[in-house]
């Protein structure tokens, strides 16, 4: 999945305070009681571990061949419509925050965040 960076949001910021968004995981296809990021395969939560999760990425990862795109990067929404509305594909939507002091875009045309840190919750907000 890539960001786009809105021309009216070009710069990188620095949240303030803890920002409110939801992520959208999917369960394991060999393993139904791991929870993954749908793109990236990343592991958040497995059958054993009911506690939120912080995930981090060092830096921002832009196309080679867009420089308004980001490959890598932790994606959120910032409205629970815009998760349900891309959870119809089968993903779950999980409540999480983009801590204080996190680099972040947003991009307000899809509601959509990408940062470098990301706290997550396993409860399934579906």
């Amino acid at each position: 999945m890539c960001f786009y960076i809105n021309s009216e949001h070009q710069k990188v910021k620095i949240a303030t305070e803890d920002i409110i968004c939801y992520k959208l995981l999917d369960n394991d296809i060999i393993d139904n009681s791991i929870i993954i990021s749908p793109y990236q395969y990343s592991i958040y939560f497995n059958s054993g571990n009911t506690h939120p999760v912080i995930k981090r990425v060092d830096a921002f990862s832009f196309s080679k061949y867009n420089s308004k795109e980001i490959e890598r990067g932790l994606h959120s929404y910032s409205s629970l419509d815009m998760a349900k509305k891309y959870s119809q594909f089968g993903y779950s939507i999980h409540k999480a925050i983009i801590p204080k002091g996190t680099q972040y875009y947003y991009n307000p045309a899809h509601n959509e965040y990408v940062s470098l840190k990301l706290k997550v919750w396993k409860k399934n907000l579906r």
